[in-house]
């Protein structure tokens, strides 16, 4: 995976973790944009170049989790070409990395996006 770096002493602009699904493909998280940067294509950038390098690694699919009420993210993704599996997978409200949620009914739906060889 080719990672960009930003020129010393400016910040990035985005950032995404890629790691491997076992025989899925890659599962993605944390796609963070700069707040500055939104709706400027940074983030469908990051994902084509993703999607690019996942081509040429012989990767046959990207999978996301996206909070089941995030609407308007899932949507982003879906005009992306992500499209959902079926699958959800309960929230990790034990897990301290998450911050503490509002809500009590929140469920994480699987995203996949399937890749041409």
């Amino acid at each position: 995976m080719t990672v960009a770096r930003p020129p010393s002493g400016t910040n990035p602009v985005a950032c995404i973790h890629i790691a491997l699904d076992e025989d899925r493909g890659w599962y993605l998280s944390l796609l963070a944009v700069d707040p500055d940067q939104q709706g400027k294509g940074v983030g469908g950038a990051l994902l084509e170049e993703v999607a690019r390098q996942a081509i040429k690694s012989g990767i046959p699919n990207l999978r996301i989790t996206v909070i089941r009420q995030r609407r308007d993210l899932i949507a982003w993704y879906e005009a992306r070409g992500f499209r959902p599996t079926g699958e959800t997978v309960p929230f990790p409200y034990d897990d301290p990395s998450v911050g503490r949620p509002l809500r009590s009914d929140l469920a994480l739906v699987v995203l996949e996006r399937r890749l041409a060889p």
